[in-house]
């Protein structure tokens, strides 16, 4: 692992709280000037192969859209780093599965590296999609903040539905409409996620 890639550089929040209101401020320029280089070195120490640049413009289009929701709390979710590093293997991941212009060589490179990594990699990548998409969910103004309590207690944490009806003040059958109704949005969010 390279220097860059130990020395993770400082997550600013104002800057990106900025970013998320204003997908077009001209301050996207300090966020490629911070994070371009860990992207870059990421880039060449897991997928060689592929075109670096292109994987990163495709990486921050992507950020442009789930940034309004992203809410930086690292101790209970992750360095943001991490996370940006995260959408940018995804995006590499898909573009071996669809870039069927590969080289034979570069194919047998990556279908070797997807079957080496298969078993953890990605069983990661997929958590890291319900990740995201449990964060967006969470920060969607469009559900009252008690039916996201009632989610995070039955479909999160696990508790037993008839445990939080009592909890809570209400029959079980309105916990159970509650999480049917953000499982579909969490859902919706998942499928979202899935990279073109």
């Amino acid at each position: 692992m390279s220097s860059r890639m130990q020395n993770a550089p400082k997550t600013s929040q104002s800057l990106l709280k900025l970013l998320g209101k204003n997908p077009t401020s001209c301050r996207w320029f300090d966020f490629v000037k911070i994070y371009q280089p860990i992207m870059e070195d990421f880039c060449k120490a897991r997928f060689p192969n592929l075109d670096s640049d292109e994987l990163i413009q495709e990486t921050l289009i992507a950020l442009i859209s789930v940034l309004p929701n992203y809410q930086y709390e690292p101790e209970a979710r992750g360095l943001f780093h991490n996370y940006l590093l995260g959408i940018l293997k995804n995006k590499a991941y898909t573009r071996y599965a669809k870039n069927k212009k590969i080289k034979q060589s570069e194919e047998g490179w990556a279908l070797e590296q997807i079957l080496a990594l298969q078993s953890k990699e990605l069983e990661d990548m997929r958590q890291a999609r319900v990740d995201i998409a449990i964060r967006e969910l969470l920060a969607d103004p469009a559900f009252h903040d008690k039916s996201k309590e009632i989610f995070v207690e039955v479909a999160i944490k696990g508790k037993a539905p008839a445990d939080v009806a009592t909890a809570f003040g209400m029959t079980r059958n309105a916990v159970d409409q509650t999480r049917a109704r953000l499982t579909a949005r969490l859902r919706e969010i998942v499928d979202s996620l899935s990279l073109e």
